[in-house]
């Protein structure tokens, strides 16, 4: 986030359970170094990442920005890839 407090607080809650926040900025190698450690990593589909990662697909029929580094991450570390959804209960 551009704000550093919410950005801090963003941080605080996404690690609150044990896990390791890693910005969008960072490097790849930092990414793919958590993968073949063993753990688990989250890439939210609706970050944009730019047009070279990035491409407009039909979500419900809305045109919609969706990363394409998933498949790319998953080929260069071996990692598997597990769909996750969310819903209000």
């Amino acid at each position: 986030m551009k704000n550093p407090f919410f950005n801090q607080k963003m941080i605080e809650w996404r690690n609150r359970f044990g896990g390791k926040s890693i910005e969008r900025q960072s490097r790849l190698r930092d990414l793919i170094h958590e993968i073949q450690t063993g753990n688990f990593i989250f890439i939210a589909p609706d970050i944009d990442l730019g047009p070279r990662d990035s491409v407009f697909a039909p979500f419900f029929g809305i045109q919609t920005n969706t990363i394409t580094s998933v498949s790319r991450l998953a080929r260069l570390s071996g990692a598997e890839v597990c769909l996750m959804t969310t819903h209000p209960e």
